[in-house]
């Protein structure tokens, strides 16, 4: 267990975990996002939760997956991967934050806040240079997060995955100096 301040903690998945975060997920998932898939998010849910991609997802090495406690309530997910470059920064040792999903009644209450300002000193005292993701452009409220915190836009990815409304392909990529 990671602890970030007395009331939000971090607690690792572990590979007997697949269940309750195929749950957890499904619970949190479709409300913030049903619109953005022909089939309310299902296929995404399968394939980015399912058997397969979570047993990769426990194999990789530079891999950090947590789920977050608040006040001893799970409330969401957080995954990093250490050592993963930024494509247009390749020379920086780079963080890439890959999910982080809070439920909907865990936020506008500072945690995200709270999760990406602790793993950026973490980050900094390992001596990475970069920390980076990508957003949904369709996104407003997260952009407008990221930003907050310094993050700046370089480039921009477009999403292959069927089933996905093509409105919301684009993703942009934004990174922060450590």
């Amino acid at each position: 267990m990671v602890e970030i301040s007395p009331q939000l903690s971090l607690h690792p998945v572990n590979p007997v975990d697949r269940q309750q975060l195929y749950t957890f997920m499904q619970r949190i998932y479709p409300p913030a996002y049903q619109h953005f898939w022909q089939d309310q998010g299902q296929w995404y849910l399968d394939y980015i939760y399912g058997p397969e991609a979570f047993a990769r997802d426990m194999s990789a090495a530079n891999a950090f997956f947590y789920f977050v406690y608040w006040q001893g309530e799970l409330i969401g997910i957080y995954r990093w991967l250490e050592e993963e470059p930024l494509m247009d920064l390749p020379e920086k040792r780079a963080t890439k934050l890959q999910r982080i999903y809070l439920a909907p009644e865990a936020q506008g209450k500072g945690i995200g806040k709270q999760l990406l300002k602790w793993l950026i000193e973490r980050q900094k005292d390992l001596g990475y240079q970069i920390l980076w993701l990508d957003v949904m452009d369709v996104q407003e409220q997260a952009k407008k997060f990221y930003a907050s915190l310094g993050f700046m836009e370089t480039s921009h990815v477009f999403l292959e995955f069927p089933l996905m409304h093509d409105a919301v392909r684009r993703m942009n990529r934004v990174y922060l100096k450590l």
